[in-house]
């Protein structure tokens, strides 16, 4: 039997709108914003982030560095919508990205600004630059005027990426070599007069990747961030569950944890760690509630030999914190094997 001409038209459209028909037939939106909280994002470098009429809220005055609100969880193959408006400066989404000090965020930025910015192309920071966009006059003719929300799709499966505009395409990439991981960052651009709004950010995903469970203090109060409680994020690092640990990193790996802080204070930092002397002195940063500990990684004396040592104090008020552990650069041979960060409330 044949089927019918509607059917094959219907069938065509399946295949041929991918991820967005996807998401749309089968109901999976789920939403990353809640409308009246930043829960669930994190701040990263200067501007202010706030909340109002239910929408996420970013200003700055010609901040030294860039304001990023970055996802507490990562994101491989979706399909993500959102409202976007700019009263001035200079915005982006980015997705799949990791920030390597201090606030420098790798990854694909889709441009987020005022009408002849580029808004809806894709941006490579600290790579290829500009990769796509629609010409100045065509940008121009989707954009709404200036107060209007504006819509904004991002499909990304695999190395394709697409990119539509109050339903317009602005970008496209096919089998892209960028990383297939990372967060989302919300962005405001340092050097300049800030005011950029988002609003109704919801997700669907085609398999959701596992989300952090926080981590909460021992009965001692102590707050034990163990390898295996946290997540590695990037191409190589990964967990050896037979040391408890991770390893195998890279200058674009980091490990990941949500933290829960019951006491606001001061905190001091220890690190639980090994390494050879042939890979010593290679230079990392902690970071959790915007606060950094950076430092040296020091010999242990053999991979096998791990080595307990207070590498810096940080205050944290209390509540849920997001904390990473990075390379802070390139480095020489290998980081370091990583079984604990360990947060102490001082003078305890």
């Amino acid at each position: 039997m044949k089927p019918s001409r509607v059917g094959v038209v219907a069938l065509w459209l399946v295949f041929w709108t991918g991820g967005v028909c996807k998401a749309e037939d089968q109901g999976c939106w789920k939403p990353l914003f809640d409308g009246e909280t930043l829960a669930g994002w994190h701040k990263v470098g200067d501007g202010q982030w706030s909340i109002k009429d239910g929408a996420i809220v970013g200003t700055a005055d010609n901040a030294k560095l860039y304001g990023l609100l970055e996802s507490n969880d990562v994101f491989r193959d979706f399909t993500v919508r959102f409202k976007f408006r700019c009263f001035s400066g200079d915005s982006g989404f980015y997705i799949r990205t990791l920030i390597r000090p201090p606030e420098k965020a790798h990854g694909l930025q889709v441009q987020v600004g005022r009408a002849g910015s580029g808004t809806g192309g894709i941006y490579e920071s600290y790579g290829r630059g500009w990769i796509d966009k629609l010409p100045e006059e065509e940008e121009a003719k989707l954009y709404k005027p200036e107060g209007q929300w504006n819509e904004m799709v991002i499909d990304a499966h695999g190395g394709d990426v697409l990119v539509k505009v109050n339903g317009t395409k602005t970008a496209e990439l096919k089998d892209d070599p960028s990383r297939r991981e990372g967060h989302f960052i919300l962005q405001m651009h340092a050097g300049c007069v800030m005011h950029v709004e988002f609003k109704d950010i919801e997700i669907c995903e085609d398999e959701p990747q596992p989300k952090l469970e926080p981590v909460r203090a021992a009965e001692d109060g102590s707050i034990c961030l163990g390898a295996p409680a946290g997540r590695g994020v990037g191409p190589k690092v990964k967990l050896m569950p037979e040391w408890k640990a991770f390893g195998w990193w890279t200058d674009a790996d980091q490990a990941e944890w949500l933290v829960e802080v019951p006491e606001a204070g001061a905190y001091d930092v220890f690190l639980e760690w090994s390494v050879a002397d042939d890979s010593a002195g290679n230079p990392y940063v902690f970071e959790i509630g915007g606060q950094t500990v950076a430092g040296e990684v020091e010999t242990t004396g053999s991979w096998e030999t791990y080595k307990e040592a207070k590498i810096g104090r940080v205050t944290l008020e209390a509540g849920t914190h997001f904390a990473a552990f990075k390379p802070a650069g390139k480095f020489k041979g290998a980081l370091l094997d990583l079984r604990e960060v360990r947060l102490v409330l001082a003078g305890e």
